[in-house]
């Protein structure tokens, strides 16, 4: 990548594994200092910067649903910088079942991680940036918010939610420097194997499978100076698999 984030604090939550690993990793080889959160310390990953030059990603256990932990993390992480450059919201819970087949606990679990963490983030995060008068939030959603498709409502449902909070963060924060957007994946494969077919890849325009490369070129381009004029945009990375 082209970008230069030496010295810039980025946040990335979800980034021990699939697209987050890869975000981590990347703002790391662009010498970014990375915080990044995970979960589970049973399925934690630990991500290491494929670059030596600049600082190694500091991986820490929260709980997106918890504002407590949540808070505590975000404030550790301004003591120690006083700065908060740039959020990127990445942590999702995806359960795929049809909505009958959808309970209270998976509708909450699916609030509680994909919403509310997002929320919760966004909440610590923004006070800081008022602080600084600047930053930039890139909250992770999906194509499937605009065209869901069967076995995932709750997913779809809640992340339609968070790209109208986006929205309402971009009207509200932007007299402070504040930028607030998104991006939504089509079909993205990472190092987790997923089933692809030659009829998936046939409805893509680009005539190919998007990799976690693809987002994170998008979240470097949002998150940079070269976007400073961006803000409420939703950046559909696709390969045009939307126009369907």
């Amino acid at each position: 990548m082209d970008f230069d984030y030496t010295g810039k604090v980025v946040l990335i939550t979800g980034g021990s594994r699939g697209i987050g690993r890869q975000l981590v990793q990347s703002f790391s080889a662009m010498k970014a200092k990375v915080y990044y959160t995970y979960l589970s310390a049973e399925r934690f990953q630990p991500v290491l910067a494929d670059s030596v030059d600049g600082p190694q990603p500091v991986g820490v256990q929260v709980d997106a649903g918890s504002d407590l932990q949540v808070e505590a993390f975000t404030s550790d992480v301004w003591q120690q910088h006083q700065a908060i450059d740039l959020l990127i919201n990445n942590a999702a819970f995806i359960w795929r079942a049809d909505f009958g087949n959808t309970t209270t606990e998976l509708w909450n679990t699916s609030l509680q991680t994909n919403l509310m963490g997002v929320v919760h983030h966004c909440t610590s995060a923004l006070p800081y940036m008022i602080r600084q008068k600047s930053g930039s939030i890139i909250n992770i959603s999906t194509v499937c918010a605009d065209h869901p498709v069967r076995g995932q409502a709750a997913y779809s449902s809640t992340k339609q939610a968070v790209d109208s909070l986006t929205k309402s963060l971009c009207i509200e924060y932007g007299a402070f420097g504040i930028r607030a957007n998104t991006i939504s994946p089509g079909l993205i494969v990472t190092e987790k194997p997923k089933r692809v077919t030659e009829e998936d890849v046939r409805k893509i325009p680009l005539q190919r499978v998007g990799y976690a490369s693809d987002v994170c070129h998008a979240a470097a381009f949002l998150g940079s100076e070269s976007a400073s004029f961006i803000t409420g945009a939703d950046l559909l990375v696709t390969g045009g698999s939307h126009l369907n």
